[in-house]
């Protein structure tokens, strides 16, 4: 019942790593940690939910993507181009 959260998670491991997002956790599951720039942050939540994961003092903060085995694959490809548009 997992394997469509991981893949969809996956994806967005893949996109966050392609804008030069360093993992905050290396996690292999459907939870994905990025570090994010401040200043990105904001264009992110226009359109996509994300989870605060900590503050970090160098104007980045790391992050949680969250998929489950009921995320669309319209709106991982949705989230996956609007990280590409950052």
């Amino acid at each position: 019942i997992a394997r469509h959260a991981v893949t969809q998670a996956m994806r967005i491991r893949e996109a966050g790593l392609a804008k030069g997002w360093p993992l905050y956790v290396d996690s292999p599951t459907n939870q994905q940690f990025f570090i994010v720039p401040d200043h990105q942050l904001e264009g992110l939540g226009q359109k996509f939910s994300y989870d605060l994961w900590e503050t970090l003092p160098d104007h980045r903060t790391a992050i949680r993507l969250c998929t489950s085995w009921a995320t669309p694959v319209s709106w991982v490809d949705q989230l996956v181009a609007g990280i590409g548009a950052l």
